[in-house]
């Protein structure tokens, strides 16, 4: 799932990503039916819960995605997530 926030880091555009032969799709993502306007913005990209997972992506990741490692990967609190955060201007 990728959410972009604006400069007073409010949630602007929240849109899930389908994954096909290794490339991540988002789709086009855009505010209220239009283009972003200029300015700052910040992208998070989040790896949902694995109960919200396919079969397949299980099937790679682990139950509790253990076969993900890097330095993107938390497993402190209540179960293991996967986010990445990039700044970008407009």
């Amino acid at each position: 799932m990728i959410t972009i926030y604006n400069i007073d880091d409010r949630p602007s555009v929240t849109n899930k990503a389908i994954v096909r032969n290794g490339r991540i799709d988002f789709g086009n993502i855009l505010k209220n039916g239009a283009d972003y306007p200029t300015g700052t913005y910040v992208a998070k990209v989040t790896l949902s819960s694995p109960y919200l997972q396919d079969n397949e992506f299980i099937k790679n990741a682990g139950q509790e995605y253990e076969n993900l490692t890097g330095e993107l990967v938390s497993r402190k609190g209540a179960g293991p997530t996967l986010s990445y955060t990039q700044e970008f201007t407009i």
